[in-house]
């Protein structure tokens, strides 16, 4: 028993620094995601953003609001892919359907470089003429990374391994496109809650001062 807890003890303390770690990270996108939309928002509403006085625990407590639809719609996405991927992949496997299996593999490990390559064309003309990017291109960055990474670590994979550099810089490019989907919806929700408050404004008596 004494035995048992200590393990116990030693694995806590073990796993500590991962657990810091994990919530200053989590804690300063929240309040990275609560800037944001606080910023959209003033913007809206022409006040700088520095003459606020906002405490970090109000700017993490905004970044939060702004997390549940993300959580939501990322939840339905990967349910409707894994009903795809056993509905059509795993059953393909079960069945040794090989050529139906290498068509579904090229398929999508086409579609996923042409993602990659028309993104990187996008952003290439975007920075040439100091631009703003399209709404639609984090989006494109991240299924297209999503769609090779799967073919590179699912059922597809036999014997053939993905190379070092594109199995890290697969993963890094989603990762950074799903960080700006969600800084976009973050500046997104800042400025309707902008515009809202505009709108409610008018109906509102006004003082000059």
């Amino acid at each position: 028993m004494n035995r048992l807890v200590a393990d116990t003890a030693k694995s806590w303390w073990t796993g500590l620094p991962e657990l810091v770690l994990g919530g200053a990270a989590a804690g300063g996108l929240l309040y990275f995601l609560g800037w944001i939309r606080t910023e959209a928002t003033y913007r809206e509403l022409n006040v700088p953003i520095g003459v606020l006085d906002f405490s970090p625990v109000e700017y993490t407590s905004r970044g939060v609001a702004v997390l549940p639809p993300v959580l939501l719609l990322a939840a339905a996405v990967i349910v409707v892919l894994s009903a795809l991927h056993r509905v059509v992949v795993v059953r393909a496997v079960a069945r040794e359907q090989h050529l139906r299996i290498l068509r579904i593999r090229l398929v999508i490990r086409t579609l996923g470089w042409l993602g990659l390559v028309l993104g990187a064309l996008t952003t290439a003309v975007v920075v040439a003429r100091s631009g703003e990017p399209p709404d639609w291109l984090p989006a494109l960055m991240t299924g297209s990374a999503v769609a090779l990474a799967y073919v590179d670590h699912s059922l597809f994979v036999t014997s053939v391994g993905s190379f070092r550099i594109r199995a890290t810089a697969i993963p890094c490019i989603g990762a950074l496109g799903v960080f700006l989907m969600v800084i976009s919806y973050a500046e997104q929700v800042g400025t309707q809650y902008g515009r809202e408050f505009l709108a409610r404004a008018q109906d509102r008596p006004t003082a000059a001062v």
